[in-house]
């Protein structure tokens, strides 16, 4: 919103208003709005910086077909991020966490996954939405790759990272109903 108002504001006094010194200072603000958005994009990426930092929450889940993505282990942080504590998520699927648009996704992907040789070990980044314990939607990235162990076979992985948008969301599906709002809009 922010950042169409400045162009729009820029050009209209530049083109139209005929005050070039006022249309630069609006493109300023534009550039610098957008820098910052870069910015806090780029804070949202997992990469080998953040990886398990503060921020990102882990999840170790079954990939057995009749408890497909049950919750066998998760990190603490996922207290911090979204409320929940540990003993509240294992032995729920993941996408107890996730409005249901996205659970089908995410329950595609891991049958996809295992479906598949080629891309079985293959790491998958997914931007999408979980539901904290309040109810709020909050935008993710995600990863999921396999994680074999000697103990329980194979698991999946999945590393959630709560992305810093500065943008209030609302999901609404096909037929109108509001799925999920951000806790701004809530």
């Amino acid at each position: 919103k922010k950042g169409v108002f400045y162009i729009t504001y820029a050009i209209f006094n530049t083109c139209f208003n005929y005050d070039p010194k006022k249309g630069t200072r609006y493109f300023n603000k534009y550039r610098s709005f957008v820098k910052k958005c870069l910015e806090r994009f780029k804070s949202n990426i997992i990469d080998n910086k953040n990886l398990h930092d503060s921020h990102s929450m882990s999840f170790l889940l079954k990939t057995d077909l009749r408890a497909l993505g049950e919750i066998v282990d998760c990190t603490s942080n996922v207290k911090n991020s979204l409320g929940y504590s540990k003993p509240d998520l294992v032995g729920k699927a993941i996408n107890f966490l996730m409005p249901s648009f996205f659970q089908t996704i995410y329950t595609d992907l891991m049958r996809k996954k295992l479906n598949s040789n080629e891309e079985l070990f293959n790491t998958e980044h997914i931007d999408s939405f979980a539901k904290d314990q309040n109810g709020f939607i909050v935008p993710i990235n995600s990863i999921l790759t396999i994680y074999p162990t000697l103990e329980d076979g194979l698991l999946f992985w999945s590393l959630m990272r709560k992305m810093d948008s500065g943008v209030d969301y609302m999901l609404v599906v096909d037929n109108g109903i509001i799925e999920g709002i951000s806790r701004k809009l809530g």
